[in-house]
């Protein structure tokens, strides 16, 4: 259950019509509050302020009201446009940052909730010639109109934050700063307390067969696994628990996802609690798929070093983010499995990304765009080698140097001038 809690959340930070059906909620019962206030204690009598009658109020109202639908359709306008901008220069995945960019949720919200704030407002305005006693809701008067104000000024901020956020290094920088929270992220989720233990791969793999297994109810891409769902259950059952799959992975019908020793079968209730650990997704996303995050960035550098654009320094931006990943993602402890105990008979295993698998993501797929440009090559040279001459790990240096090797390989089939895969300037040669 709370996996696909976690998941509504995600998809409810990454949509326009939340914050707006929110905020839209508390602007009308505000207008209802206001309106019973003034009835209640009104009229107020303030030197400074004007006195207003209902044919004023109403004429307010209804051009405050009108002139907030006006900029809500140019804010969505500019919106829609810089959605369109973004899938067509980096690529569909980079949606997700307008999509989650809190900013334009809230100016959307705020012009929604304060035209119906106006509506609401204007439903109460009595004249002398209707029926009943004529009413001017003066407090919900002005609470309207300070809302009118703050919407044009948030339409200006609107304006300003999508032109910052279309800018290639700001795009760039958004993903990478995503791309080193996860990894933070990872690393909490591994060191948190003395129940998270980061052991060999030869202990910690799969159980060995034969086993109880419990099976993927449909196809999609994992999303969420809470590991804390299954350390309750395994607790409870006393057996061991292990994830087959990691997330992000498209599991199909019928796969095994995860695995329960001793054999003997679970029950369904059992089954089903395993199976409440888990959500499924039409798409990746990225609560805790650090390779999703890692795919945007080799995206936009393959996008920029295509034919078609040839922008080689957004490539190497790229380049520079994806370096301080693989440095942050080196201090983590070493092996591809985390185990939390779970009782002293019982445990959860699940899989995790290893620096190698970071560096297939993130180096691997860029060479074949990387060494048909000699700057971009050279720049991806010189950060894999200050990266091996950095690390204090021999497994890493050696995966580095076989990287470094590939992108030299690369090069001279590319390159009628193959880049020194050393990455150094001749000075820098001198020097050492």
């Amino acid at each position: 259950m709370r996996a696909r809690l976690t998941q509504l959340w995600v998809a409810l930070r990454e949509s326009y019509w939340f914050l707006p059906a929110l905020l839209s909620l508390f602007a009308v019962g505000l207008a209802v509050a206001a309106t019973i206030v003034d009835r209640t204690w009104g009229p107020w009598s303030v030197e400074w302020i004007p006195p207003i009658r209902a044919e004023g109020a109403r004429s307010l109202l209804s051009t405050a009201a009108g002139s907030l639908i006006t900029v809500a359709g140019v804010a969505i306008s500019v919106t829609l446009v810089a959605l369109a901008s973004t899938s067509s220069q980096f690529g569909p995945r980079l949606l997700v940052h307008f999509l989650r960019d809190r900013g334009i949720q809230l100016a959307l919200a705020l012009f929604a909730a304060s035209f119906l704030n106006c509506l609401v407002v204007l439903l109460f305005v009595r004249s002398a010639a209707e029926q009943g006693q004529p009413f001017v809701p003066q407090l919900a008067i002005g609470i309207a109109f300070l809302a009118s104000i703050v919407s044009v000024g948030t339409f200006i901020y609107l304006v300003h934050h999508v032109a910052q956020m279309l800018h290639v290094g700001n795009v760039v920088a958004r993903s990478g700063e995503e791309l080193l929270a996860g990894i933070v992220a990872l690393e909490v989720g591994w060191r948190s307390g003395e129940r998270v233990t980061r052991d060999d791969l030869d202990r910690l793999g799969p159980p060995p067969r034969p086993s109880a297994v419990v099976r993927a109810p449909h196809h999609g891409y994992l999303q969420v696994v809470d590991v804390d769902t299954l350390v309750g259950v395994a607790a409870r059952l006393e057996r061991t628990v292990a994830v087959a799959v990691r997330v992000g992975e498209f599991v199909t019908e019928g796969v095994v996802i995860a695995r329960a020793w001793p054999e003997e079968p679970l029950a369904p209730d059992d089954e089903r609690a395993i199976l409440d650990a888990f959500a499924w997704g039409t798409r990746r996303t990225h609560e805790q798929d650090v390779q999703f995050q890692v795919d945007q960035l080799v995206q936009i550098a393959a996008r920029a070093l295509s034919p078609g654009v040839n922008d080689p320094f957004t490539a190497m931006g790229c380049i520079d983010w994806l370096e301080a990943a693989i440095r942050r993602f080196g201090y983590l402890p070493p092996g591809a499995w985390i185990r939390r105990s779970a009782s002293p008979e019982a445990c959860v295993l699940w899989p995790v990304t290893t620096f190698k698998e970071l560096l297939e993501a993130a180096v691997d797929q860029l060479i074949p765009y990387a060494a048909a440009d000699p700057n971009a090559a050279r720049h991806l040279a010189r950060a894999l080698r200050r990266q091996e001459q950095q690390s204090s790990d021999p497994h890493h240096r050696e995966l580095l140097a076989e990287r470094s090797r590939r992108l030299r390989e690369a090069t001279e089939v590319h390159l009628a001038d193959p880049v020194d895969v050393d990455g150094l300037a001749p000075d820098e040669r001198r020097a050492r």
